[in-house]
């Protein structure tokens, strides 16, 4: 069995104008591992997010983030070195004068040299495809190579984790692709927090389901996001594209049995 990069035991959390927004979540991450985030708008999920990399303080319960307890305020920021978000708006995390600037910013913050940083800024560069765009003001960029620039501006920084906040919102089909196939290509534990069920479908291995500040459902993206009871039930729908494709695998079962 692999090490958990993730556990998180009855969780609780209430924001002062508003309670029970995490209601005692429990759940864990292998190392390794995909997982994808669901629910509905206020459901918890970035207030989920914010607890892993040590943002916020629970109000009762246990994390611990890749072996380190977030119960000891001391370490948070060696957690937060080591877990990389990659928010909704690519435009939050980008800043600088330049693509190469924008990237360089975290090694540059962690104290690197600046000959060790120009090597992870062109490795991180590389890995996205970018790398032709270093000198390029990132104002300048498409909004899916904004995105790409602020994965990269992760990247750079080593992490051994990476949270992505709706990394595909807003992208078109082809932008859309190139960030699957990148996140495939990332060989480390990564948890997506997402609307798009299709993203879901090519890069996840697990589906945790959120309602009203608890995990509803956890299971594998084929079960979990084609239940179309279960997702009405927690403020969801099945896509309509989905849907279609759906009662034609039935179809073809029902074919299949005759």
């Amino acid at each position: 069995m692999n090490d958990l990069a993730v556990k998180v035991n009855e969780l609780y959390f209430n924001y002062s104008d508003k309670p029970g927004v995490l209601n005692g979540i429990s759940f864990s991450i292998e190392e390794g591992e995909t997982v994808a985030l669901i629910g509905h708008n206020g459901a918890g999920k970035t207030t989920l997010f914010l607890h892993l990399n040590a943002l916020l303080q629970p109000l009762s319960g246990e994390i611990e983030v890749l072996g380190i307890s977030l119960s000891d305020k001391a370490l948070h920021r060696e957690v937060r070195q080591k877990v990389g978000i990659v928010f909704q708006n690519p435009e939050d995390q980008l800043f600088s004068p330049t693509v190469f600037d924008d990237v360089a910013f975290g090694p540059l913050n962690h104290g690197l040299p600046i000959d060790e940083t120009r090597k992870k800024v062109e490795s991180a560069l590389l890995s996205v495809n970018m790398l032709k765009a270093r000198n390029r003001p990132s104002h300048h960029l498409s909004f899916g190579e904004k995105r790409l620039v602020a994965i990269a501006s992760v990247l750079s920084t080593d992490p051994e984790m990476l949270m992505f906040d709706e990394p595909s919102s807003n992208l078109d089909p082809l932008a859309q692709q190139k960030l699957v196939e990148l996140i495939n290509a990332l060989n480390m534990t990564k948890i997506i927090a997402t609307h798009d069920f299709e993203l879901i479908l090519e890069t996840c291995d697990r589906v945790l389901l959120m309602h009203q500040g608890k995990i509803t459902a956890n299971g594998p993206p084929g079960e979990v996001l084609y239940d179309e009871e279960l997702l009405e039930n927690n403020g969801l729908a099945l896509p309509f594209l989905m849907k279609q494709l759906k009662k034609g695998y039935k179809k073809s079962q029902q074919r299949s049995q005759c």
